[in-house]
């Protein structure tokens, strides 16, 4: 049987898609498209199905901002 390659679903506004596992046939874990149009949404699903997924891309806080922060407040 085959299955299918993802699976679209609108959250708060915004479209989903879950890829499944080509060898397990298991959804793996939602990623957004960004886009309020399934159609829209489709079109991105497919640029990465050819081009491929993109990294998750999290914001790491910069550290030595807290540090120059704390440093003005301290005492000499």
């Amino acid at each position: 049987m085959k299955t299918k390659k993802y699976y679209l679903y609108l959250r708060g506004g915004i479209w989903y898609c879950r890829f499944t596992d080509p060898v397990t046939g298991k959804p793996l874990t939602a990623r957004s498209t960004g886009k309020s149009s399934r159609q829209e949404a489709e079109e991105v699903v497919i640029a990465w199905l050819y081009g491929g997924i993109p990294k998750n891309t999290i914001k790491k806080k910069n550290k030595s901002l807290k540090f120059m922060r704390l440093s003005k407040h301290s005492k000499k």
